[in-house]
C-alpha cells in the first residue's frame, strides 16, 4: 500500500532534522515538531475540520520549523521553501502547496490568525504552554535564545518575560482550549505563586540582625510582662492584707477616737483605690477568638497568639496559619503586629501601675500625716 503525503513528509522531516539540525537548538527540536503534529490531530479531532484541512495543517505542522537548519530569525519563510520543494517533488496539487505555505507562515509569533486552520497551527504551536515539564521547557528556550540571538536573561528576568506571555496569550480554537487551557493555567498559577513567594526578600527573612533585634525585643517585653504583673500583685497582696487587717480593728478605735475615721478612711480609700487599680493592670485584655481574612492575609492579625483564633474552627486555623507560614510578608507582619500589640499592652499595663503606685504613695502618706496630726491634735 502506498504511503500517503503525510507519512512520506513524516519521514522526510524527521530524517532531515535529525541530520541537519544543530544540536545547540535546545528548544525547537525534533521533540518540538513532533508535538506539534500530535496537537494539530488532537484539535483537529476536536474541531471535526474536514480530511483535506487536516492534511493541510499537519503537512504545516512537520515542516513548520525546518528552516530552522539554516537560519533562526525568519526561519518561517525557509521553512516554507523546503516544504514547498518536498511536494512539488511529490506532484503535490499547488494550490494545496500554497495553502500549507500560508498556515507556516502563520506560526510568526506576532501574526494574527485570519481562518481556522491559522488558529489551529498557532494554538498547536503553542501547546507546550500546558506541558507539565514547562520548567525545563522554558529553560531550553531561553538557553537556545541566549545562543542563536545572544539575548541574555537571568532566571528571574526570564520568569518575569513568561508569566507575562502567559497572562496576555490566549488560545484561538475551543479546542485548543479544552485540550490545553487547564495545563497552562496550573503552570501559569505556578510560576506567579514560586515568583510571589521568591520575590519576597523581607528585612527579617534575610538579616540575621533583624531576626536577633526582634528577638530581643520579644524576650524584653516578654519579661517586662512579668515584672509589671509581679508588681502588680505585690500591690494586690499588701493593701489585701491592709484591708484585712484595718476592718476588723478600726471600727473600735474610731469609736475611742472619733477623730481617726479621717487617717482610717484615707487608709481604706488608698487600699480600694490600690487593689483596683492593680486588678486592672493584670487584668487579661479582651479577645475575639476569630480572625477575619483580610486582617490576616494584611498581616494585622497574629494567629501565634491564642486570642485571635480559640473560636475558629481547627481547619480554619490549619488552612489560615499555612498561608501565613508560607509566604513571608504576611509572617513578618504578623511578627511585627505581635511585638506592636505586645508593647501596647504592655504600655496599658505600666501606664496602671504607675497609677496604682502613685495612689497608693499618696494615699499612704496622707493617712500618716492624718494620723499624725490626729495625735497632736488628741494631745
Amino acid at each position: 500500500m502506498q504511503n500517503s503525503i503525510v507519512e512520506k513528509a513524516e519521514e522526510f522531516v524527521m530524517t532531515f532534522l535529525n541530520k541537519e539540525l544543530d544540536s545547540k537548538m535546545t528548544f525547537h527540536d525534533v521533540g518540538h515538531t513532533a508535538k506539534v503534529w500530535e496537537s494539530v490531530r488532537l484539535i483537529c479531532g476536536k474541531m471535526n475540520v474536514t480530511k483535506a484541512l487536516k492534511e493541510e495543517l499537519e503537512l504545516a505542522a512537520l515542516f513548520h520549523d525546518c528552516g530552522y537548519v539554516s537560519v533562526y530569525t525568519g526561519h518561517e519563510e525557509e521553512s516554507v521553501v523546503i516544504a514547498s520543494d518536498f511536494l512539488k517533488a511529490q506532484n503535490y496539487d499547488p494550490a494545496k502547496i500554497k495553502t500549507v505555505g500560508k498556515i507556516i507562515l502563520a506560526t510568526k509569533l506576532d501574526h494574527q490568525p485570519k481562518n481556522l486552520s491559522e488558529q489551529i497551527i498557532r494554538d498547536a504551536d503553542m501547546n507546550h504552554l500546558a506541558s507539565k515539564k514547562y520548567v525545563s521547557l522554558m529553560n531550553n528556550l531561553r538557553l537556545e535564545r541566549a545562543q542563536f540571538l545572544k539575548e541574555e536573561n537571568t532566571k528571574e528576568e526570564w520568569k518575569s518575560k513568561n508569566i507575562n506571555f502567559y497572562q496576555n496569550h490566549q488560545y484561538h480554537t475551543s479546542g485548543a482550549e479544552e485540550l490545553f487551557g487547564k495545563g497552562k493555567m496550573k503552570n501559569l498559577l505556578k510560576m506567579t505563586k514560586e515568583k510571589k513567594v521568591k520575590k519576597v526578600n523581607t528585612a527579617l527573612a534575610s538579616s540575621k540582625s533583624a531576626q536577633m533585634a526582634f528577638k530581643t525585643a520579644l524576650r524584653n517585653h516578654i519579661d517586662l510582662t512579668a515584672l509589671a504583673d509581679n508588681k502588680a500583685n505585690i500591690m494586690l497582696s499588701v493593701n489585701a492584707i491592709l484591708i484585712t487587717i484595718s476592718i476588723p480593728y478600726l471600727p473600735g478605735y474610731i469609736q475611742e477616737n472619733p477623730m481617726l475615721l479621717i487617717p482610717a478612711g484615707i487608709l481604706i480609700i488608698t487600699s480600694i483605690a490600690s487593689v483596683v487599680t492593680a486588678t486592672m493592670a493584670t487584668r487579661p485584655i479582651a479577645m475575639n477568638g476569630i480572625s477575619k481574612q483580610e486582617k490576616i492575609k494584611s498581616g494585622s492579625a497574629n494567629l501565634f497568639f491564642f486570642g485571635n483564633f480559640y473560636r475558629m474552627k481547627k481547619e480554619e486555623y490549619v488552612e489560615a496559619i499555612s498561608g501565613v507560614i508560607n509566604d513571608e510578608s504576611i509572617l513578618e507582619k504578623s511578627v511585627i503586629s505581635d511585638l506592636y500589640h505586645l508593647g501596647a499592652s504592655l504600655g496599658d499595663k505600666y501606664k496602671t501601675l504607675r497609677l496604682c503606685y502613685t495612689i497608693f504613695m499618696i494615699g499612704m502618706t496622707l493617712t500618716v500625716i492624718a494620723a499624725i496630726i490626729v495625735y497632736i491634735l488628741s494631745c
